[in-house]
C-alpha cells in the first residue's frame, strides 16, 4: 500500500534474481558429498553444521545435487544401478514365493 501512495502505479512484482545459488557450487557439492559419505544416517541439520551452509541448502544439494532420498533415516542413490535393482527384485521375489508358501501365516505374529 505504501508503494502506491508514493505514486507507484503498477502492482507487479519488480524482477529479482531468485535464491541465491552460492552454496550450490561444486565445492560445496563436494564437501556434502564427503560428509554423508561418512555416515549415511546424518541429517541435514548436521550436515549444514559440518559444511557451514544452511539446512534448505543442503537439502538441495542431497536431493537436487546429488540425486539422494532420505529413506528410513539414511540418504540413498534415488536413481538404482543395475546391480541394485537386481537384488531389490530377488529380495521382492523371495518374499512372495515365502508368502505364497506360507498362506496367511505369513502374516500371523505370536
Amino acid at each position: 500500500m505504501n508503494a502506491t501512495k508514493n505514486g507507484r502505479e503498477k502492482t507487479v512484482d519488480a524482477s529479482h534474481s531468485g535464491a541465491s545459488t552460492l552454496a550450490m557450487d561444486e565445492c560445496h557439492v563436494e564437501q556434502v558429498k564427503s560428509v554423508l559419505e561418512c555416515t549415511y544416517s546424518i541429517s541435514c541439520m548436521a550436515v549444514a553444521t559440518e559444511v557451514r551452509i544452511s539446512p534448505g541448502s543442503v537439502c538441495l544439494i542431497l536431493i537436487n545435487g546429488l540425486r539422494k532420498q532420505k529413506v528410513c533415516a539414511k540418504w540413498i542413490p534415488h536413481v538404482l544401478n543395475d546391480g541394485q535393482r537386481a537384488v531389490r527384485v530377488l529380495l521382492a521375489t523371495t518374499h512372495l514365493q515365502h508368502w505364497r508358501n506360507e498362506d496367511n501365516a505369513f502374516f500371523i505374529t505370536f
